[in-house]
């Protein structure tokens, strides 16, 4: 009642947005911890934590979107194998699938690591290293998925 077959405008549409800010994240996040991860570092050691700037609304609104398509992937039919045109549309099918294979990849790639990093402030957890906002690129995978 509630699947979405994976050949819809809206599911193409949304694929699309998907695509434009993996590209995004690819291109600016890593420019974006090589040079301003000191200043980030300094606002979290002065013990007045981070900033809600741009970068960081932009990336939490990226992290929301991709949170939102692990959502829509438990409603998104699939095709049983790459060479048949059958579409799998019955839901606890579709579940088990997005869980059996890339359910665990979308939450590490959609965990809002700028607050748990960032937003710790003077907390423990801004002693992580930098690679774990690295995480992010792991939406990369997605476009895999995207592009069968």
């Amino acid at each position: 009642k509630y699947v979405v077959h994976p050949e819809t405008t809206s599911r193409h549409a949304w694929d699309t947005m998907a695509i434009l800010l993996v590209t995004y994240t690819v291109f600016v996040l890593p420019a974006r911890t090589a040079f301003l991860w000191e200043f980030f570092e300094a606002q979290g050691e002065s013990g007045k934590g981070p900033s809600w700037d741009g970068w960081m609304v932009m990336d939490l609104c990226i992290d929301l979107f991709f949170m939102g398509d692990i959502v829509l992937n438990f409603f998104t039919g699939f095709y049983k194998s790459a060479d048949e045109d059958y579409v799998v549309m019955h839901w606890p099918t579709i579940a088990r699938h997005y869980c059996g294979g890339w359910l665990v990849l979308d939450i590490v790639a959609s965990a809002p690591l700028d607050l748990l990093v960032l937003g710790g402030g003077t907390s423990s957890l801004w002693r992580l290293p930098r690679v774990l906002k690295i995480l992010r690129l792991s939406r990369l995978l997605r476009l895999l998925r995207l592009s069968r």
